[in-house]
């Protein structure tokens, strides 16, 4: 009987460890998947009825995956890559995240940081993808309006000076770059 119990409570604790595992392994490669933009994975990784909620920009008559996509689009054109600062909780796959980016940085805004929590469904699929901001969200998105009208004055008399739209009316992620670097430079 001593022997059976032992096995028994050897297999939960198995079981248990294997779910941490998977669940830890999911995570990587989500955000792995993020910061490399990889969509298509990105999008077979969710399950039927995924649900996405960012709380800094509310869907507005919109499906989750076309919020998720457009999320997706401004992370692809801002070059924004994710650093996991803080697990908060692995059992719900919630962390602390830092979002980097070309923009901010160029701006000279401290990078936000958001909890993100990644919640399964009985396939093992992404069910739901919840973003909320911290508490010092407010304070970011102050900085980040008032530094982006005056890199947007900028941008208007560089625009100006350059007779036209060509170089600084570019939108393209890898034009919008060197617009930024330049930005940044003389900032």
């Amino acid at each position: 009987m001593k022997a059976v119990l032992t096995v028994l409570v050897c297999c939960l604790f198995f079981t248990e460890v294997q779910a941490q595992v998977k669940a830890d392994t999911f995570s990587e490669r989500f955000f792995s998947f993020l910061n490399s933009y990889n969509n298509d994975t990105l999008k077979s990784m969710q399950g039927f009825d995924f649900s996405f909620r960012n709380t800094a920009i509310p869907l507005r008559g919109t499906t989750s995956e076309k919020a998720f996509e457009a999320y997706l689009f401004t992370a692809v054109r801002y070059r924004k890559q994710y650093r996991i600062r803080k697990t908060i909780d692995a059992a719900r796959r919630s962390f602390l995240v830092e979002e980097q980016g070309a923009y901010p940085r160029a701006l000279g805004v401290a990078y936000p940081e958001f909890i993100f929590t990644l919640t399964l469904d009985e396939q093992g699929k992404l069910g739901a993808l919840d973003i909320d901001t911290t508490k010092n969200y407010p304070v970011y998105r102050h900085q980040l309006q008032e530094q982006s009208k005056r890199f947007e004055s900028w941008r208007k008399k560089k625009m100006r000076q350059a007779g036209g739209l060509e170089k600084y009316g570019d939108e393209r992620p890898e034009q919008l770059d060197i617009i930024l670097k330049e930005y940044e430079k003389q900032r």
